[in-house]
């Protein structure tokens, strides 16, 4: 059970480490629009998680679209759509957000 909290802080950790990468970008004008930096984060978790499939946990996310009024964006009012799953010996879960 605590390698699983530790595991679950590793993972707030890297999220945490994501945005600091895509703040940077941001900061040297390497991302000029919200999308790109959204993509940015998105795509920057996603790889950072990576080592962390084999212990049950996986982060998938997808930017929805943006433009007009017939948008992804405008129909759910969210940037981006994503799902965890944790796959642990005691504990399994599918969530999306």
């Amino acid at each position: 059970m605590i390698k699983t909290y530790k595991i679950i802080n590793d993972v707030a950790e890297i999220i945490d480490k994501a945005g600091e990468i895509v703040v940077e970008k941001l900061n040297n004008d390497e991302i000029k629009q919200e999308p790109d930096m959204t993509s940015q984060l998105l795509a920057t978790i996603e790889t950072l998680m990576r080592g962390y499939q084999k212990n049950g946990i996986v982060i998938k996310a997808s930017v929805l679209t943006d433009r007009g009024p017939n948008s992804e964006e405008s129909k759910y009012g969210a940037d981006f759509i994503g799902t965890l799953r944790l796959n642990f010996h005691f504990f399994q879960r599918k969530k999306a957000f």
